[in-house]
């Protein structure tokens, strides 16, 4: 797991700045990097923000540093939105997600061959590489 440390005080610009056509009327035309804003944003303004430092990442299509596809059907996109809300990890609230990750674990114990597909064991990951690690012994 990647640790994160708050960098110091002096070390970078304390404010972001929000582009200027996308500062509603009344709004902050800058906000804290590092912390909460005194003030409101409107949910779109927030958006945009977090949008275009994203941006900065690049295109996940381009990503050859992994062996695994990152695209993906518009309609898993649509299962993962529809999802965001689940809390994953609590089997007990979400027991048909669970049904579906202990299928997903069967298919790829047969995909990939299992010496006994009925002990195969298995985990939901965040990420496809960390999926496929996991998947093969």
């Amino acid at each position: 797991m990647l640790l994160h440390q708050c960098p110091p005080v002096e070390a970078i610009d304390q404010n972001l700045s929000i582009r200027p056509q996308f500062v509603q009327s009344g709004e902050l035309e800058e906000v804290p990097r590092y912390q909460l804003s005194k003030g409101e944003l409107s949910p779109e303004t927030a958006y945009q923000i977090i949008h275009d430092e994203l941006m900065l990442d690049g295109n996940a299509r381009l990503n050859l540093a992994t062996f695994v596809t990152t695209w993906m059907e518009p309609q898993a996109e649509r299962l993962m939105v529809e999802c965001a809300d689940k809390n994953m990890i609590d089997k007990d609230e979400y027991p048909q997600t669970a049904e579906l990750e202990m299928r997903c674990v069967s298919m790829l114990a047969h995909l990939w061959g299992a010496s006994d597909v009925q002990r195969a064991t298995g985990c939901s990951t965040v990420g496809s590489s960390e999926a496929c690690m996991l998947g093969r012994p």
